[in-house]
């Protein structure tokens, strides 16, 4: 639009001696022999994960329709999550459209499940956006083969969702452009992120449980043997939901079966084993209590028969950072710390320091960077490699 010379300009009222409308994007009305006014607004909006922390979705194509259901334009969101749509016109009916469906989904896990089975009771009622996000099979309620499915897909068990994502402002939320301009928020989730745990930023300051892993005690891994490393909690615990990411060395035993805790019932247990990780889910509406020193989990697993006694290193068991318990209300518990056995290859010695070493990996498996933290009571040789998410050894870091 070429409005030639604006001789005065007051408001959104502008005085030409000439104009040339090519493909007008707004209504123009004529109040004079010379005089223009443009009923052009903009319209600003926010993608914000429903997750408590702010976090805008950032390079994500917003459409925005009019009430014929027809394109407007389109504009992509900043690194905020932030869009703006210009010189759009005074009307009713307008809704937007964002193209989530090539981005990553994420915080999906046993808590979900377990949340949405509690809806389903009606002890405790998903509201607003969280309520729509746990009917993931889309029959219009939320119900155990929801909790099933959320269930399933943090252990890549067959799924089925509706679809990945959703947001509040759609075709079913209009919105009216009255002579001013419009500043609006939408509200997005994946589905199944009932407790909306994702963290889109990637700066992981999500709500995530810091799960301690100290190594007490030690496991005798001898060729042909079944061993069983059992996960002892290090303080009294209540959990509704756990869900567990668990790396082990797959080169040294293969997993014959994950038992929960002796007093844990098995209802509502999976798990799968998939390139040396463990993904596990549990919940059920009674939470379990655990003392101190109780069972949590067991893994069993069938040492190699041709494992060689020439490891210069120590097997390893680490926990990734999916991995979350959450407490009888669903709510994640920030802190938990457990206790395994170091697992002996034979002929290889091993110091044992019992509660004093510490590891914590996050997040781990990672894509950019990761930390490492860990503390030792006195001299030792410490080895630090790296392997990609199929298990192949990439690189030595440390072995010293």
């Amino acid at each position: 639009m070429n409005l030639g010379t604006a001789t005065t300009a007051v408001g959104n009222t502008y005085t030409i001696t000439s104009y040339n409308v090519a493909t007008p994007t707004c209504i123009l009305d004529m109040t004079g022999t010379a005089t223009v006014v443009l009923n052009c607004f903009d319209i600003t909006m926010s993608m914000i994960y429903d997750n408590g922390q702010g976090q805008g979705l950032k390079n994500t194509a917003v459409s925005l329709y009019n009430a014929a259901h027809q394109l407007v334009k389109t504009e992509t969101t900043d690194n905020s999550g932030d869009v703006t749509f210009t010189d759009v016109t005074s009307a009713a009916g307008y809704y937007v459209l964002a193209d989530l469906s090539g981005k990553q989904h994420g915080g999906i896990n046993a808590t979900d499940a377990f949340l949405i089975t509690k809806d389903f009771i009606n002890t405790q009622p998903l509201i607003g956006l969280k309520d729509r996000a746990g009917d993931v099979d889309g029959n219009g309620v939320n119900n155990a083969n929801d909790a099933l499915q959320v269930a399933n897909r943090f252990v890549l068990n067959p799924y089925v969702f509706i679809q990945d994502w959703l947001h509040d402002n759609d075709t079913t939320n209009t919105f009216d452009i009255t002579n001013a301009n419009v500043s609006l928020t939408s509200t997005v989730l994946t589905f199944g992120d009932v407790n909306g745990s994702y963290d889109v930023s990637g700066l992981a300051n999500g709500t995530k449980t810091n799960i301690g892993i100290f190594n007490e005690g030690e496991v005798l891994a001898e060729a042909g043997a079944n061993i069983t490393v059992p996960f002892y909690t290090m303080n009294k615990l209540e959990a509704g939901a756990i869900s567990l990411v668990i790396s082990y060395p797959y080169d040294v035993f293969d997993i014959k079966n994950v038992e929960l805790g002796g007093n844990i019932a098995a209802q509502n247990l999976q798990y799968t084993v998939i390139d040396g990780r463990i993904r596990l889910t549990w919940f059920n509406l009674e939470p379990i209590e655990l003392n101190a020193d109780e069972v949590l989990i067991n893994i069993i697993g069938e040492v190699h028969e041709d494992l060689s006694a020439a490891y210069s290193w120590t097997p390893t068991i680490t926990l990734g950072n999916e991995s979350e318990l959450a407490d009888g209300n669903g709510d994640v518990i920030a802190t938990v710390n457990l206790t395994i056995p170091t697992i002996v290859l034979p002929n290889q010695t091993v110091l044992s320091f019992g509660n004093a070493f510490k590891q914590i990996i996050y997040p781990n498996p990672a894509t950019t960077n990761t930390t490492l933290e860990y503390n030792l009571p006195s001299d030792a040789t410490i080895t630090i490699e790296l392997f990609d998410v199929t298990g192949k050894k990439i690189k030595s870091l440390m072995n010293a």
